[in-house]
């Protein structure tokens, strides 16, 4: 049996556009959810699909690929259907890239809210969606991502589930992805924080997962029969990862997501935007940059028997991570630590400064850079130690022969300069 080409291509995405979305109503007014304008002000488009944060979703997957949309409608479903037709939105999207991207939009219509996952559970959805791997979003994340990677590494792993994991300054309110060791599966989840839980207790990893699924429509067989409310993460994707029977991955990234559902949230992605930082973030758009800090440099072992961080660590790493610098962590103390609960201690230690900070990957060693300058567009050049050098710190770049040079970060580095490293 010959392969079909279009098997290597994600062609569809469904996307959950029935929300209230109560958290934005001061902004949305009388519009769904799906329907917030992003361009920062409500112009002579209020109301249309232009700029709105369901035509960015479109624009961003169909200019990787997809081109068949599943929209699942509910709440004000008449504003949606009236905007989002065929014609309309190859228009829009047309005048951005001079190009017939031959989009294609379906809507579903919930008979009752299900919660995020309920729907799954009408036949009618699953013939729509069809035997093939699909992505699953919601009609609040704003995201700028090659979906196509995502779903190459979905593919390459055999996986029916594949969750797209990213650190986060603020993880607590997410759930947390745990994987198997020196593996991409994910073998359990940890719970999300409620507003009233506070800061998790204990150690953790920065492994959020976030809003952006692919999934293999073999999960439809452990759905009910008759259309019932179920929570997607907690009665289908959990029963996934502990069910023998199906694969979940966790795909990490530097690529931009957002949840902008609620308004402090909204207004910080609306500024992203304005500034180009989603696009910036896509490695496949645009060449990224990498720091790498060593161990030795991050931790302080100088009280005997007690771990902790380098004062001087965190606001360094805040700043580039706000900059959309990669962050890579050098572990040259493993041996001396023998700590099998080295990362968790080192991800919370970092989420719990006053300047929240995270690190993109930890290494045992330079040699295991490789991949991730492939996958994530980095360059030798766009490639720097930071490192204390007699009391200052310093940035060096990294050539082929893993020496060091004393050479000044160049102008694509991160925009650190000898003030704010020392300051």
């Amino acid at each position: 049996m010959q392969n079909n080409k279009s098997d290597n291509i994600l062609k569809t995405a469904v996307i959950m556009a029935g929300g209230e979305g109560t958290r934005l109503r001061e902004i949305t007014g009388p519009l769904p959810k799906a329907m917030v304008n992003i361009k920062g002000t409500q112009s002579k488009y209020y109301g249309q699909a232009k700029d709105t944060i369901l035509e960015h979703q479109i624009d961003v997957l169909s200019e990787n690929g997809v081109t068949n949309f599943i929209f699942v409608v509910g709440n004000k479903k008449e504003f949606i259907k009236t905007s989002f037709t065929n014609e309309i939105i190859n228009r829009n999207v047309y005048t951005k890239t001079p190009n017939d991207r031959n989009i294609h939009i379906h809507f579903f219509e919930e008979e009752s809210p299900l919660g995020t996952g309920g729907s799954f559970c009408y036949k009618q959805l699953q013939q729509l969606i069809g035997n093939q791997d699909f992505l699953f979003t919601y009609s609040d994340v704003l995201f700028d991502v090659n979906v196509q990677s995502m779903f190459n590494f979905h593919k390459r792993n055999n996986a029916n589930a594949t969750v797209l994991v990213a650190p986060s300054k603020t993880p607590d309110d997410r759930p947390l992805c745990v994987f198997e060791d020196n593996s991409s599966e994910i073998i359990s989840m940890i719970p999300k924080q409620g507003k009233q839980d506070g800061p998790r207790k204990g150690l953790f990893p920065n492994t959020p997962k976030n809003g952006l699924i692919i999934l293999n429509s073999s999960f439809f067989k452990l759905l009910p029969e008759t259309p019932t409310f179920l929570d997607f993460e907690e009665n289908i994707l959990i029963r996934m990862i502990y069910d023998d029977s199906f694969k979940v991955c966790g795909w990490q990234t530097p690529c931009y997501l957002k949840d902008i559902g609620v308004v402090s949230r909204y207004y910080e992605g609306v500024k992203d935007l304005s500034n180009g930082i989603p696009e910036l973030r896509n490695p496949n758009k645009n060449p990224q940059s990498c720091c790498v800090f060593r161990e030795s440099d991050v931790l302080d072992l100088s009280t005997e028997g007690i771990i902790t961080l380098n004062p001087e660590i965190p606001p360094i790493l805040s700043t580039l991570n706000s900059q959309g610098t990669i962050t890579v962590l050098e572990k040259d103390l493993s041996a001396k630590l023998n700590n099998p609960q080295e990362d968790l201690l080192i991800d919370t230690l970092l989420v719990r400064q006053s300047s929240p900070c995270y690190l993109n990957a930890k290494i045992d060693d330079l040699t295991q850079i490789k991949p991730l300058l492939e996958e994530w567009n980095i360059s030798l050049e766009n490639l720097s130690y930071l490192e204390k050098q007699d009391g200052t710190w310093m940035s060096s770049t990294i050539t082929q022969s893993q020496q060091q040079s004393n050479d000044s970060i160049c102008n694509s580095q991160p925009n650190l300069d000898d003030e704010s490293l020392n300051q």
